[in-house]
């Protein structure tokens, strides 16, 4: 674990569209547990269907999601 990854808010969100494959895009945001990050929570697909709107309303539900796991996780 890097050092600098504890101070990554949970709501900060990345966002991929064509870096490993042209074809793919994917977002991810942490889940914290009381010591810092866990894991991630991630959606990926075709690129395509990452629009500008559509990421913005995955933006809204994974950052949801993962402040409910991360909260129940005690982060």
């Amino acid at each position: 674990l890097r050092d600098d990854a504890k101070t990554v808010p949970t709501s900060t969100v990345a966002l991929s569209r064509g870096e490993r494959d042209p074809s793919c895009a994917g977002i991810a945001v942490a889940v914290r547990g009381p010591g810092g990050p866990v894991g991630a929570l991630s959606l990926s697909g075709p690129g395509e269907r990452f629009t500008d709107e559509a990421v913005a309303r995955m933006e809204t539900l994974i950052v949801a999601a993962a402040d409910r796991i991360t909260r129940a996780l005690g982060g």
